[in-house]
């Protein structure tokens, strides 16, 4: 079987952000250099709109240029002396200089001669891998070149600058000069993110009810979505396995937990106590199922707040900011291994108010059910976009979950239903989902001794 790959080719959305860049571009083309950040979470598209502006510039007389910081392995100022290097490495002669300073002016003139011969774009890449030395050249080159025919393009993700990381303090610097600009890549919505489905789909057929519950588990997210689309369309290939649980794909999946190993192994199991709780928890909730006082679990969610895994709606009330966050921590488990999480969870939920209780703060979905954001919380109301693009640092996300839901029903005029959270049927529910607690508390006693283990 020849399998054709699931991507979007055309580019979608980003009108105004590439209209930005378009407008810096000729600013810089008239001797008004600068700089702009692009920001955004993982696989939001920041190289996809950097380079949709390097193809607009493929027939004219711009050079472009572009360093990568690497993770691992990378040398002081490696991502800006590849991209200076890389453009004209035969008249640019850097010797070892006196100091650091007349070093970077070095660097400058290197920059200066070229762009006196043709207009330069540099990219560089990654910019929250960078080394303390690449961020201090980066923040010197960028007070230079404000009269220089150079556009300076650096991208990085947003949910890797936590509190204390060593770029969030440089870039939060250069940004401050008047020459320097951001953009704050989103989710796609509404329309956009319908014919970025349409427009990846093209060729393969897949029903309408899959496609929206895609749009809202993906989020918005190009990269997400794309991959959620591939495994729908494989699994509507595989016509013997039409009974298994739709998983999060592998690469998001990896992309995702990468993101958990600063955290120490208590704090891990925090956060996977709350993501088995659901996408949206309590602390006291938390505190019970973890056995702990709310205090005691504080700087594990202010670490997890810190790195952006999860916000904090309001006062003791938290949601992981990606519903394919807990999805991917859940699904790293097996069943068996959450049973005991499960039953105290449900224990919990047993003996508080019903009023306490949601149909979001249920375990991960049965076998068979498909991948919808928050599990079985097919009812949260957490759309796919998530509002707006931001120039220089001047959009506001919305906290309102009735928003998101209205940027859900953009996708569909047929909005997304979400039914009435009738006390009985929350219980009925949680029964379902745990195993039959409510048909006798013997049954949970008999596994208060394994529990506790």
């Amino acid at each position: 079987m020849i399998a054709r790959p699931v991507i979007c080719r055309a580019f979608v959305g980003r009108r105004a952000e590439l209209a930005y860049l378009k407008e810096r571009r000729l600013e810089a083309g008239a001797s008004r250099g600068g700089l702009v950040f692009v920001a955004g979470d993982a696989g939001l598209g920041k190289s996809r709109l950097i380079d949709e502006l390097c193809r607009s510039l493929a027939y004219s007389r711009w050079r472009i240029t572009r360093g990568q910081c690497r993770e691992f392995g990378g040398r002081p100022y490696g991502p800006i002396l590849d991209a200076l290097l890389t453009v004209d490495a035969g008249t640019v002669r850097l010797t070892p200089a006196e100091s650091k300073r007349q070093y970077f002016e070095d660097i400058v003139d290197g920059f200066v001669a070229i762009a006196a011969r043709k207009a330069l774009v540099v990219v560089i890449e990654d910019l929250h891998w960078a080394d303390a030395a690449t961020l201090d050249l980066l923040a010197y080159l960028g007070s230079r070149i404000a009269r220089m025919r150079v556009l300076l393009l650096a991208s990085f993700r947003a949910d890797a600058l936590h509190v204390g990381h060593p770029a969030a303090a440089a870039i939060e610097k250069v940004g401050r000069s008047a020459n320097a600009g951001r953009i704050d890549l989103t989710g796609l919505q509404g329309l956009e993110l319908r014919t970025f489905i349409d427009e990846a789909l093209s060729g393969f057929l897949l029903d309408d009810e899959r496609r929206r519950e895609i749009a809202l588990a993906g989020e918005g997210n190009p990269f997400f979505t794309e991959e959620l689309l591939k495994n729908a369309v494989q699994e509507a290939a595989d016509r013997g396995d039409r009974g298994r649980a739709a998983q999060v794909p592998p690469g998001v999946r990896t992309t995702l937990l990468e993101r958990l190993r600063p955290f120490a192994k208590r704090e891990r199991e925090i956060i996977t106590q709350a993501a088995v709780i659901g996408r949206t928890f309590s602390l006291g909730l938390l505190a019970s199922v973890a056995g702990k006082r709310p205090e005691q679990l504080l700087s594990a969610l202010r670490r997890a707040r810190d790195f952006q895994l999860i916000e904090e709606l309001e006062p003791d009330v938290f949601r992981f900011r990606h519903g394919l966050t807990r999805e991917a921590i859940c699904g790293s488990f097996l069943r068996t291994e959450l049973r005991p999480l499960h039953r105290r969870i449900a224990r919990t939920l047993e003996d508080a108010p019903v009023a306490e209780h949601t149909e979001e703060g249920l375990p991960v979905r049965q076998p068979g059910a498909r991948l919808v954001p928050g599990a079985v919380d097919s009812a949260d109301p957490d759309g796919p976009g998530r509002g707006g693009h931001r120039f220089n640092g001047g959009a506001h996300r919305s906290e309102d979950p009735d928003d998101e839901v209205a940027s859900a029903a953009e996708f569909d005029t047929g909005g997304i239903p979400i039914p009435p959270r009738d006390p009985d049927a929350v219980r009925a529910s949680i029964s379902n989902h745990f195993g039959g607690v409510h048909a006798g508390r013997s049954h949970a006693q008999e596994t208060r001794g394994t529990d506790n283990e």
